[in-house]
């Protein structure tokens, strides 16, 4: 017991030393998602995931990540990848605003908490920049750990469109994609 009378969490995985890659990755995926690897694809119903269902055929999306950890950027990489999806990846807002110079993106996925630009800034320069052309922003879609009571009214504020709190779902993920992605003046 600490002090103050509450336990300590219980521990979820372990990665043996010398540390190697693949464990490591296998640890950090449990702890963060809850779910090992294996166990999803034992969850697998066919090689596209779930129920056979690969969203990425229906519904193509040029999609961009922004974390400033590189763990979380993994994991959202491989639960897209679960379908089908091969996203970009960026540490913070100033990356994203610069990927969105050089690419058209349908939807960002952005963290709140980032060093040199935070997400809040980062939507709401998106935002601005595509004021007169609403049809073409991008969507923005925070993904992030903050999950107290306001912290979706203030993604929204900022000018995103749809929160997703981590550990991310992919249920979750996969209905803000489908959201989003069909929006009116969309490409779908």
């Amino acid at each position: 017991m600490r002090s103050g009378g509450s336990q300590s969490p219980a521990v979820q995985g372990f990665a043996g030393k010398p540390l190697r890659p693949a464990p490591l990755l296998e640890a950090l995926v449990r702890a963060v998602t809850g779910v090992s690897q294996q166990e999803k694809r034992n969850a697998a119903v066919s090689p596209f995931g779930a129920g056979g269902d690969r969203l990425a055929e229906r519904l193509p999306l040029r999609l961009l990540i922004a974390d400033d950890n590189a763990v979380n950027q993994k994991v959202a990489l491989m639960l897209l990848k679960r379908l089908g999806y091969n996203a970009d990846a960026v540490g913070n807002g100033v990356e994203v605003l610069r990927a969105l110079e050089t690419k058209i993106y349908d939807i960002v996925l952005l963290d709140v908490q980032m060093p040199e630009m935070d997400g809040y800034e980062t939507a709401r320069r998106i935002v601005h920049k595509w004021a007169t052309l609403e049809h073409e922003r991008p969507r923005v879609v925070a993904m992030t750990g903050n999950a107290m009571q306001g912290d979706r009214e203030r993604c929204l504020e900022a000018g995103m469109d749809d929160y997703i709190s981590k550990p991310v779902q992919v249920d979750e993920l996969k209905a803000a994609l489908e959201r989003w992605g069909t929006r009116p003046g969309g490409k779908q």
